[in-house]
């Protein structure tokens, strides 16, 4: 619980968060379990289709066969300007799922 600014408690899980714009995860130790529940958060999102103009998943412990589910979350998100997976081990065919994004 936090104060408004005239006293009053307010408890701030019950608040709307505004939509991410940008999903910056860099250096998080994100595994492909980690990346198999971004993804379904992503999807689950009725307005992620519309705002995330970005996601940086660089630095991280990603393998190349959980960039399926990731590309999949991502193909429906139509403000997409930017995904970063540097310095992860998606290999050859992580690579080619992501080709699909740009197709």
């Amino acid at each position: 619980y936090h104060q408004n600014p005239d006293g009053e408690d307010r408890d701030e899980a019950n608040e709307e968060l505004p939509p991410v714009q940008h999903l910056h995860l860099s250096c998080c130790d994100i595994d492909n379990n980690d990346v198999a529940r971004i993804s379904d958060a992503i999807t689950d999102s009725p307005d992620a289709a519309q705002v995330i103009a970005s996601v940086n998943l660089g630095w991280n412990d990603i393998l190349g066969d959980s960039i399926y589910s990731l590309v999949h979350s991502l193909l429906p998100l139509s403000g997409l300007l930017k995904l970063d997976l540097n310095y992860n081990s998606i290999g050859d065919d992580g690579a080619r799922h992501v080709a699909q994004l740009i197709q």
